[in-house]
Parts: structure tokens; sequence; C-alpha cells
């Protein structure tokens, strides 16, 4: 399996676990602090629902639509995709640096790591964040 082909779904995986580790660092904060997390969780949750698309296209993953609709499904794919790439792009630096933002505020500033186990989660969310951006442009440079 080549690099190139594999983009999409390298960013859908860090996307998915990206969310989830955002989400479980939400619930652990307390105060006006993690709201900049939540909005990366939903510009995260947004980002979702885009490459599940794209990667079921360029997989080749549907067959269950219809020759018909899969055609139609392609061929508009195929006419916007520079700018789908520009989304997913997009989307990806807004959720990483909103999670970085909370990172070096939330964590480093406010709370001053004492709750380490947010703070772990936190960075860890930070290295799948930054995973699904390079995704995103290594994708929008094919």
């Amino acid at each position: 399996m080549q690099l190139s082909n594999s983009q999409p779904v390298f960013g859908l995986i860090s996307t998915l676990i990206g969310l989830v580790l955002s989400i479980i660092v939400f619930l652990g904060t307390t105060g006006d602090v993690g709201v900049t997390i939540l909005i990366g969780f939903i510009l995260g949750v947004i980002l979702l629902l885009i490459y599940i698309p794209v990667v079921m296209i360029e997989k080749g993953l549907c067959g269950c639509l219809g020759t018909l609709r899969e055609t139609a499904l392609k061929v508009g794919f195929e006419a916007k995709k520079k700018v789908i790439k520009v989304i997913l792009t997009a989307l990806s630096l807004l959720t990483f640096v909103l999670v970085l933002v909370y990172f070096i505020h939330g964590e480093i500033i406010v709370k001053e790591f004492t709750n380490a186990t947010t703070g772990i989660l936190t960075i860890v969310a930070l290295v799948f964040w930054i995973i699904n951006l390079v995704m995103s442009v290594l994708y929008i440079k094919n």
C-alpha cells in the first residue's frame, strides 16, 4: 500500500483518534478553559464528516450506492476535488491550532499541569491532529 493512496485513510484514522482524545480531555476540563478544545472537537467532527466520503470515493468503496449514483458521485468529486482538499486542509489546520491553543493556555498557563492525565492526553491528541494536518497537506499536493 503506497502512502500517496492512503493519505485520506491515515487522515481519517488520525481524526477519529484525535476526536476521541479531545472529547476525553474536554470532559476532564472544568470552567471556561475547555471552550477552545470543544470548538476544535466540533471542527474535527465536521472534518470527519468530510473525510468519510472522500475515503469512500478514493478507495472505491461506493459500490453499495449503485452504478449510476457512484458514477455521479465520482464525477462531482472530481469536479470539486481541489475545493474539497482545501477545505480538509483548512479544517485540519484550524483544529490543530485550537487544540494547540488549549494545550498552551489551558494546560500550561492556567492549570500548570496539575492534572497530568489531561495534559498527556492533550499532547497525544496534538500528535494525532498534526498527523492529520500533514496528511491533509500531502493530499492537497496530489
